[in-house]
């Protein structure tokens, strides 16, 4: 691998708009977290990771309601209210809770997102080759972080808060740097 790739060796200065201390001399980490995966990445972030991203309250609010739509309509008899009802609590329960559970955090340079199944592979924030919104169907809306060594970070911007994470865009992405597509670029500029 290339220079920028893997871990950074002791004797390596940060990355240009990076506060991170982490390989710098003088500095001992009080864990190796690179040492619970093979292959030298995290399974989790560290106790000093910033949590940049969380539920929206209006949105758990709005999928509670859902879900309480699906009870009514199970509760108000009839087979089929019955069955409707129930997939769609079920349904939408089992969303909810994947909300409920999602967190964005960042360790270091690296930007960890936690999901139903777990914590994905980081995103290298140092070394971003690509920050764009994508937009779906029904107003559906997400960044996208995609790091020079092909991780990528797909994180929903509809249900959850994510402008501590454009606060932390702000630092590693610069104004004149060709990353950040036209969208992502305007929310992080109000950060900066």
């Amino acid at each position: 691998m290339g220079p920028g790739f893997g871990r950074r060796k002791d004797d390596e200065p940060p990355p240009p708009f990076g506060g991170n201390t982490r390989g710098m001399r003088g500095v001992q980490p009080t864990a190796d977290p690179f040492a619970s995966r093979p292959g030298g990445v995290a399974a989790a972030p560290g106790p000093d990771a910033r949590v940049v991203g969380r539920p929206r309250v209006v949105a758990l609010v709005g999928w509670i309601l859902m879900v309480a739509i699906g009870v009514g309509v199970a509760l108000t008899g009839g087979t089929g209210a019955v069955i409707f009802g129930v997939v769609w609590t079920v349904g939408l329960g089992g969303l909810f809770l994947a909300l409920l559970r999602s967190r964005v955090v960042v360790d270091g340079h690296d930007l960890y997102f936690r999901t139903v199944r777990g914590w994905g592979e980081p995103v290298d924030l140092s070394h971003l080759r690509s920050a764009t919104v994508l937009t779906g169907g029904n107003l559906a809306q997400w960044v996208l972080l995609t790091d020079r060594g092909g991780q990528q970070a797909r994180i929903d911007a509809v249900n959850l808060r994510l402008k501590p994470l454009y606060r932390e865009l702000a630092i590693y992405i610069g104004p004149w740097q060709d990353i950040a597509d036209e969208r992502l670029e305007r929310r992080i500029a109000r950060h900066r």
